[in-house]
């Protein structure tokens, strides 16, 4: 279930494209809702984290998914990692702060 994480933002709990049993956070924006092409943000090699976007045909990013969230969130490498704007770091933490990804 997707919780409003700001006017613009979306946050819900998801798997791992690739191993459904990795838990991951994904975030839409509402402002690129025809996001379809698929990418991804790489990471330094010594970060285990996964970032995986859904772009517009403008390359305008209208969903992130974050898997191996803890590794994201521990590495000083994904410090400045910025999506539309936003921290992504910083908004993972705000999911997990309001608890609006809360496991249930």
């Amino acid at each position: 279930m997707a919780k409003r994480l700001s006017d613009d933002i979306e946050c819900f709990w998801s798997s791992d494209e690739l191993d459904d049993d990795v838990l991951a956070i994904d975030f839409l924006f509402d402002k690129y809702p025809k996001a379809h092409w698929v990418d991804e943000i790489e990471l330094p090699d010594n970060v285990s984290g996964v970032v995986y976007t859904q772009c517009d045909d403008d390359d305008n990013i209208g969903r992130v998914t974050v898997s191996y969230i803890d590794e994201f969130v521990n590495s000083k490498y994904t410090d400045k990692i910025n999506v539309n704007g936003y921290n992504l770091k910083k908004l993972v933490l705000d999911a997990y702060k309001s608890q609006i990804a809360r496991i249930s």
